[in-house]
């Protein structure tokens, strides 16, 4: 169905996991990852995939999962303990530690995604191709409002930063 992949493109698979869930249990029972641990792995992906993308830093991740830099630390530790990731210094600064997927994290992920298009084939199944489209729209329109809401807001307080010099 056409639809699915216009469902899928949008990024609702990556948030269709927080619906109803706090949690993500691999399929073969082994892996409970947290949505923090889930999303920190995701952007460990996405920066292998993009080879020009420079590697997340653990103060990005910190600030876009909103964890503490205790939180970031225990959060890596339990993923390093599960095989997920690994931690190296990064030889070029060597106060900058680098994260890397490994192998099992990989097949998590990808574990993981397939678990999340059944669910979302479930969903299109169950609204049906209509109101999946019109679900579609309005998510669309969210998006588009909300993004202008920001701009907005980026741009009053660029013009009061102004007004202060």
């Amino acid at each position: 169905m056409r639809v699915m992949f216009r469902f899928r493109g949008m990024g609702l698979r990556h948030h269709s996991a927080r619906f109803g869930r706090t949690r993500y249990q691999g399929p073969d029972g082994t892996a409970s990852l947290t949505m923090s641990e889930l999303a920190f792995l995701k952007s460990l992906s996405g920066a292998k995939r993009n080879e020009q993308a420079r590697h997340p830093g653990l103060s990005q991740m910190r600030d876009y999962l909103s964890v503490s830099k205790a939180g970031m630390s225990q959060m890596l530790g339990g993923l390093e303990q599960k095989g997920f990731v690994t931690r190296e210094i990064d030889p070029e600064n060597r106060r900058r530690i680098l994260v890397h997927l490994t192998p099992l994290g990989e097949e998590l992920l990808t574990s993981h995604h397939r678990d999340l298009d059944r669910r979302l084939d479930e969903v299109v199944s169950r609204l049906g191709e209509e109101d999946t489209r019109e679900l579609i729209r309005l998510i669309d329109k969210l998006a588009v409002t909300l993004e202008d809401m920001q701009n907005e807001a980026e741009r009053k307080d660029a013009s009061g930063k102004d007004r202060t010099r």
